[in-house]
């Protein structure tokens, strides 16, 4: 007001202010302001972009708080755009929210890694270890399935501390539960934040879920299983067999397969495995990537 400024230092510097060509001064009353109105219309903005103009007025009667007289605005909330995988929404064949699906450039979903249930008369350390690109898994919970189809226990996860030695941005979540079963046919869903069963993985035979996030869901046998005899310090794991496994951003290039106990290793990438990371660094400008962008 009263002229233009050149912003010199803070976060202005290097720009030109718009003067609004009106101005207060020593005769202003008290409960008076400067408005964005439009004078002898109602000046119209809708969802940002005006309709009928708005332009300032001298001082008037004000009203903090509340519309101004002579302007109408009216929000259109964004309702959707092309599916993309930073929409918050499971779309485009994505697996969980925002991840999976043949889309290449969406972030890998979390997976279950490894697990570990059964020692004998005592098991020792049971545990589920899931690997994901991104530390924070807050919302995410392991649910665990017996052979009849419901939920018996359930862990969240949240954020890892354990990035493994592959490199940068592949992490690791283990989760030590006690008292997995290891009776006929049980499992494990990994479910998102958004109740999408991302996994539902069983051992010892198939599992239709019939309540819980997996109702409705088949699981996938792993077709491998502890039993009495496996010793302590053992798990299932994810591995490939004489090759190295090679899963880069969550997509197989050397596919990976479950493997009879071997030596267990939560909190790092298995043997014969190898994870490469590619961080999702974005996609096409949006009004609503949380950037701004596209003018």
């Amino acid at each position: 007001y009263e002229g233009t400024i050149n912003g010199v230092t803070g976060p202005a510097a290097g720009v030109a202010s718009t003067d609004i060509e009106v101005f207060e001064d020593g005769d202003t009353p008290v409960g008076h302001s400067l408005a964005l109105v439009n004078v002898g219309l109602v000046g119209v903005r809708r969802n940002g972009v005006d309709e009928i103009p708005f332009s300032w007025r001298f001082p008037t009667t004000r009203s903090p708080g509340e519309i101004n007289d002579h302007q109408s605005i009216a929000a259109e909330p964004f309702l959707g755009g092309p599916a993309t995988c930073y929409d918050g929404l499971r779309n485009q064949d994505e697996v969980g929210v925002d991840c999976g699906g043949s889309s290449s450039s969406c972030v890998s979903c979390p997976w279950i890694n490894e697990l570990h249930y059964d020692n004998g008369e005592t098991d020792v350390d049971e545990f589920v270890e899931v690997v994901s690109m991104v530390q924070d898994l807050s919302g995410y919970t392991l649910v665990l399935y017996q052979y009849q189809g419901h939920p018996y226990k359930s862990r969240a996860l949240g954020v890892s501390t354990t990035e493994t030695s592959e490199g940068s941005g592949v992490w690791v979540h283990v989760v030590y539960i006690e008292g997995i079963r290891d009776g006929t046919k049980d499992g494990v869903a990994l479910v998102d934040g958004a109740n999408n069963v991302v996994e539902f993985l069983s051992y010892e035979g198939t599992i239709n879920g019939v309540t819980g996030p997996a109702a409705g869901v088949a699981s996938t046998d792993i077709e491998v299983f502890e039993d009495g005899d496996t010793p302590v310090g053992h798990s299932l794991a994810l591995v490939n067999v004489g090759l190295v496994g090679v899963r880069r951003n969550g997509v197989d290039e050397i596919p990976f397969s479950w493997r009879f106990p071997t030596t267990r290793s939560p909190g790092e990438i298995n043997d014969h495995q190898s994870i490469a990371a590619e961080p999702f660094l974005g996609g096409p400008a949006t009004c609503y990537d949380g950037l701004r962008n596209q003018d």
